[in-house]
């Protein structure tokens, strides 16, 4: 095993992004833009990014993106030997790995998407500090049963998620202990049991797609384990309510492989970041 592309989520979008794509590849825009209903490649170029910070935006936009880079990434080249996805890329790397086309891709985040963006009343906060990791001991000592962890992302950085007005209570006091506190731009607590019903929902849709096997490995970061057909629905259900456990899954690949290369697609440097502080910044290319 040699190479692992990186899938970014929800997050990584900004206004220009895949300026330097979408000439390339004309007739994948405009496929999209049929399967979604609105003009997503205006939407991602255009310098106001309000409306691609929408939910129901930014996730369709940003698999589109990293989906369109990877085509041109490996036009003429080898593929990964593996992918994996952070939150809404796993769908990217099931493309990469030919378990969903572009346009079943886009339909299913589009649903996805527009599912998450009915969740109200949550909130998310980026925490860095050299005691990121154990602050699920501090939220069970103040008593925040509905705050959890939603992302596992370094080492010394995790993302909260649960009611907005427990977030929003907890923080000060996570600042005084020397945390630095970033809210993310979400209405909903993602990636934590208070969307468990958009969890079923989600599943009850996606039971009826068919789903090809992947002819590459794709490694959930939910479980670090390689993503089986007979599991593929679950996978994609539960990761909404079970945190993202980034940090966990780059360094068992890098324990597995010790040679292995983590390549960045899609939009942002998110991603980049986050290996460069998990492995050796030598074995992270963009």
């Amino acid at each position: 095993m040699n190479t692992a592309y990186m899938f970014p989520g929800q997050g990584s979008q900004f206004s220009g992004m895949g300026a330097n794509l979408f000439a390339r590849f004309p007739e994948e825009c405009a496929q999209a833009e049929r399967v979604v209903g609105y003009p997503i490649v205006e939407m991602c170029l255009e310098r106001d990014a309000s409306r691609l910070d929408e939910t129901r935006h930014a996730q369709p936009a940003i698999f589109l993106v990293s989906c369109l880079d990877y085509l041109d990434r490996t036009r003429g080249s080898a593929r990964p030997d593996v992918v994996l996805g952070h939150g809404v890329g796993l769908y990217a790397a099931l493309f990469a790995a030919g378990v969903i086309s572009l346009p079943e891709g886009l339909e299913l985040v589009t649903r996805r998407a527009a599912l998450m963006q009915q969740a109200i009343d949550g909130a998310m906060l980026r925490l860095v500090g050299k005691n990121a990791l154990s602050v699920g001991d501090l939220l069970l000592r103040h008593e925040y049963a509905d705050v959890a962890i939603a992302s596992y992302d370094a080492p010394n950085e995790v993302v909260l998620s649960g009611p907005a007005a427990q977030i929003g209570a907890i923080e000060p006091g996570l600042r005084e202990v020397g945390f630095e506190c970033l809210r993310l731009h979400v209405t909903g607590a993602f990636h934590s049991r208070t969307i468990e019903h958009l969890r079923i929902e989600l599943m009850r849709s996606l039971v009826s797609h068919a789903f090809r096997s992947p002819s590459i490995p794709v490694v959930s970061t939910t479980s670090g384990s390689v993503v089986s057909p007979e599991h593929l629905v679950e996978e994609l259900g539960y990761q909404l309510v079970r945190p993202v456990r980034w940090l966990q899954t780059v360094r068992q690949l890098s324990d597995q492989s010790p040679e292995i290369e983590f390549v960045a697609i899609g939009p942002g440097y998110e991603l980049s970041r986050l290996a460069q502080a998990i492995v050796s910044p030598d074995r992270v290319r963009t």
